[in-house]
Protein backbone atom coordinates (compact mmCIF):
# COMPACT_ATOMS: atom_id res chain seq x y z
CA UNK A 1 0.00 0.00 0.00
CA UNK A 2 2.96 2.19 -0.07
CA UNK A 3 5.99 2.42 -2.15
CA UNK A 4 8.11 2.60 1.19
CA UNK A 5 7.70 -0.87 1.94
CA UNK A 6 8.75 -2.15 -1.08
CA UNK A 7 12.41 -2.43 -0.18
CA UNK A 8 11.00 -4.47 2.98
CA UNK A 9 8.52 -6.96 0.95
CA UNK A 10 11.79 -7.38 -1.46
CA UNK A 11 13.83 -8.49 1.38
CA UNK A 12 11.78 -10.59 2.62
CA UNK A 13 10.38 -12.52 -0.65
CA UNK A 14 12.97 -11.33 -3.12
CA UNK A 15 12.99 -14.16 -5.42
CA UNK A 16 9.56 -14.13 -6.70
CA UNK A 17 9.12 -12.93 -10.04
CA UNK A 18 5.66 -12.31 -9.40
CA UNK A 19 6.06 -9.82 -6.46
CA UNK A 20 8.95 -8.34 -8.36
CA UNK A 21 6.68 -7.66 -11.21
CA UNK A 22 3.98 -6.35 -9.16
CA UNK A 23 6.09 -3.77 -7.51
CA UNK A 24 6.75 -2.61 -10.51
CA UNK A 25 2.90 -2.47 -11.44
CA UNK A 26 2.17 -0.53 -8.45
CA UNK A 27 5.17 1.74 -8.59
CA UNK A 28 7.13 2.58 -12.00
CA UNK A 29 8.67 5.35 -10.78
CA UNK A 30 10.54 3.47 -7.98
CA UNK A 31 13.79 2.52 -8.88
CA UNK A 32 13.72 -0.18 -6.44
CA UNK A 33 10.91 -1.96 -7.97
CA UNK A 34 13.05 -2.67 -11.21
CA UNK A 35 16.11 -3.26 -9.37
CA UNK A 36 14.06 -6.28 -7.91
CA UNK A 37 12.99 -7.28 -11.15
CA UNK A 38 16.09 -6.86 -12.66
CA UNK A 39 17.18 -9.42 -9.41
CA UNK A 40 14.11 -11.88 -10.02
CA UNK A 41 15.01 -12.01 -14.25
CA UNK A 42 18.97 -12.52 -14.23
CA UNK A 43 19.24 -15.97 -14.03
CA UNK A 44 16.88 -16.70 -16.35
CA UNK A 45 15.67 -14.16 -18.50
CA UNK A 46 19.04 -11.90 -19.03
CA UNK A 47 18.09 -9.67 -21.92
CA UNK A 48 14.45 -8.78 -19.54
CA UNK A 49 16.61 -7.93 -16.04
CA UNK A 50 18.89 -5.88 -18.76
CA UNK A 51 16.10 -3.53 -19.36
CA UNK A 52 14.63 -3.67 -15.69
CA UNK A 53 18.20 -2.74 -14.87
CA UNK A 54 18.52 -0.01 -17.57
CA UNK A 55 15.16 1.13 -16.35
CA UNK A 56 16.03 1.52 -12.77
CA UNK A 57 18.88 3.97 -13.41
CA UNK A 58 17.03 5.89 -15.36
CA UNK A 59 14.97 6.48 -12.51
CA UNK A 60 18.14 6.73 -10.27
CA UNK A 61 21.18 7.23 -12.12
CA UNK A 62 22.78 7.21 -8.46
CA UNK A 63 22.61 3.39 -8.01
CA UNK A 64 26.13 2.86 -8.80
CA UNK A 65 25.62 -1.24 -7.88
CA UNK A 66 22.94 -1.14 -10.45
CA UNK A 67 25.08 0.09 -13.13
CA UNK A 68 27.65 -2.74 -11.46
CA UNK A 69 24.65 -5.32 -12.76
CA UNK A 70 24.41 -3.86 -16.15
CA UNK A 71 27.56 -4.59 -16.87
CA UNK A 72 27.70 -8.00 -16.19
CA UNK A 73 24.81 -8.67 -18.44
CA UNK A 74 25.97 -6.21 -21.40
CA UNK A 75 29.12 -7.99 -21.86
CA UNK A 76 27.68 -11.50 -21.31
CA UNK A 77 24.94 -10.11 -24.38
CA UNK A 78 27.57 -9.09 -26.48
CA UNK A 79 26.68 -5.19 -25.36
CA UNK A 80 30.50 -4.22 -24.83
CA UNK A 81 29.64 -0.08 -25.50
CA UNK A 82 27.02 -0.48 -22.83
CA UNK A 83 28.94 -2.54 -20.66
CA UNK A 84 31.45 0.12 -20.71
CA UNK A 85 29.31 2.90 -20.30
CA UNK A 86 28.00 0.98 -17.25
CA UNK A 87 31.27 0.58 -15.87
CA UNK A 88 32.45 3.78 -16.51
CA UNK A 89 29.17 5.28 -14.62
CA UNK A 90 29.90 2.82 -11.81
CA UNK A 91 33.39 3.43 -10.83
CA UNK A 92 32.62 7.30 -11.12
CA UNK A 93 29.59 7.23 -8.98
CA UNK A 94 32.21 5.19 -6.58
CA UNK A 95 35.62 4.25 -7.62
CA UNK A 96 36.09 2.73 -3.97
CA UNK A 97 34.43 -0.26 -5.16
CA UNK A 98 37.57 -0.64 -7.90
CA UNK A 99 36.07 -3.75 -9.42
CA UNK A 100 33.88 -1.40 -12.00
CA UNK A 101 37.27 0.12 -12.40
CA UNK A 102 39.26 -2.19 -13.22
CA UNK A 103 36.08 -3.44 -15.77
CA UNK A 104 36.06 -0.03 -17.32
CA UNK A 105 39.61 -0.39 -18.04
CA UNK A 106 39.59 -4.03 -19.74
CA UNK A 107 36.60 -2.81 -22.23
CA UNK A 108 38.37 0.27 -22.73
CA UNK A 109 41.27 -1.71 -24.09
CA UNK A 110 39.00 -4.10 -25.93
CA UNK A 111 37.72 -1.18 -27.93
CA UNK A 112 41.51 0.20 -28.34
CA UNK A 113 40.48 3.47 -26.13
CA UNK A 114 43.69 3.73 -24.71
CA UNK A 115 43.14 7.26 -22.48
CA UNK A 116 40.38 5.76 -21.11
CA UNK A 117 42.66 2.46 -20.02
CA UNK A 118 45.09 4.50 -18.25
CA UNK A 119 42.29 6.54 -16.57
CA UNK A 120 40.27 3.31 -15.32
CA UNK A 121 42.97 1.51 -14.01
CA UNK A 122 44.65 4.91 -12.25
CA UNK A 123 40.99 5.46 -10.86
CA UNK A 124 40.86 2.35 -9.60
CA UNK A 125 43.82 2.58 -7.48
CA UNK A 126 45.86 0.39 -10.19
CA UNK A 127 45.50 -2.76 -11.81
CA UNK A 128 45.41 -6.26 -8.79
CA UNK A 129 46.46 -8.86 -12.17
CA UNK A 130 48.96 -8.98 -14.00
CA UNK A 131 47.18 -9.13 -16.95
CA UNK A 132 45.52 -5.96 -16.86
CA UNK A 133 49.16 -4.89 -15.64
CA UNK A 134 50.50 -5.78 -19.23
CA UNK A 135 47.68 -3.82 -20.70
CA UNK A 136 47.73 -0.73 -18.73
CA UNK A 137 51.64 -0.46 -19.79
CA UNK A 138 50.12 -1.35 -23.36
CA UNK A 139 47.96 1.53 -23.37
CA UNK A 140 50.94 4.15 -22.33
CA UNK A 141 52.51 2.97 -24.76
CA UNK A 142 50.07 3.33 -27.87
CA UNK A 143 49.86 6.57 -26.69
CA UNK A 144 53.85 7.26 -26.86
CA UNK A 145 53.97 8.02 -23.05
CA UNK A 146 57.05 5.45 -22.92
CA UNK A 147 58.22 7.06 -19.44
CA UNK A 148 54.62 6.06 -17.74
CA UNK A 149 55.00 2.77 -19.20
CA UNK A 150 58.49 2.13 -17.66
CA UNK A 151 57.27 3.59 -14.08
CA UNK A 152 53.76 1.12 -15.27
CA UNK A 153 55.94 -1.78 -15.43
CA UNK A 154 58.33 -1.07 -12.37
CA UNK A 155 55.14 -0.68 -10.42
CA UNK A 156 53.97 -3.96 -12.01
CA UNK A 157 56.90 -5.89 -10.96
CA UNK A 158 57.12 -4.57 -7.90
CA UNK A 159 53.39 -5.43 -6.92
CA UNK A 160 52.91 -9.02 -8.65
CA UNK A 161 55.32 -10.20 -9.77
CA UNK A 162 55.09 -11.94 -13.56
CA UNK A 163 56.34 -12.58 -16.68
CA UNK A 164 55.82 -8.97 -18.45
CA UNK A 165 57.55 -9.62 -21.24
CA UNK A 166 55.63 -12.78 -22.18
CA UNK A 167 51.92 -10.93 -21.47
CA UNK A 168 52.81 -7.64 -23.52
CA UNK A 169 54.08 -10.44 -26.18
CA UNK A 170 50.45 -11.31 -26.82
CA UNK A 171 48.64 -7.65 -26.78
CA UNK A 172 48.43 -5.69 -29.80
Amino acid sequence: SDARYVPFVRHQAAPYLSLATLATELYPELWAAWDWLGDALAATRPSEALEAYRRAVELDPARNLVWEKIIALAHGQGDDALALTAARRACDLNNIRNGACHSAARLAFAAADWPTVIYYFERGRYPEHAEDWAKLIRAAEHLGREADAARYLLMARQRNPADYDALLAKLP
